[in-house]
């Protein structure tokens, strides 16, 4: 890296992604970040009584909303020049609803990769391939 180098970089600002949780706004950092699998996590789980569960129950509950959140940021979130849908899709009240619906609350799942069309129902697909 050079003098020249540092001289001809320009930075930037992407301004935060929002969600709603509980009571509070959650701000989370853009792509290729994680934030929108954590604000796609945080809707998730704010459709479930959590203080009424037993802690297997609110467990179980975290754990299958993290597996799904980090499997959408993997099938989704890529440079932002590259995207093929927006961030907010991800945590959009239609696709929320829809993979918290997909969860089942008695045995661990394996989330399957789900299609995001820009103002379409969300679909699901199948792979091959098969969680361990």
């Amino acid at each position: 890296m050079t003098a020249a180098d540092l001289a001809a970089h320009t930075g930037g600002w992407d301004p935060p992604l929002r969600a709603p949780y509980r009571d509070a706004e959650v701000a989370e950092l853009g792509p290729p970040t994680q934030g929108a699998a954590v604000l796609e996590i945080l809707r998730i789980l704010d459709g479930f009584d959590l203080h009424a569960m037993d802690p297997d129950e609110r467990a179980h509950l975290t754990v299958e909303a993290v597996k799904i959140g980090l499997r959408d940021r993997d099938d989704h979130i890529t440079d932002p020049a590259a995207m093929r849908v927006a961030a907010s899709d991800l945590y959009a009240d239609d696709w929320v609803a829809h993979r918290r619906d997909s969860i089942d609350p008695a045995r661990p799942g394996c989330p399957r990769p789900g299609t995001l069309n820009a103002g379409a129902r969300p679909t699901c697909v199948r792979r091959t391939t098969r969680c361990p």
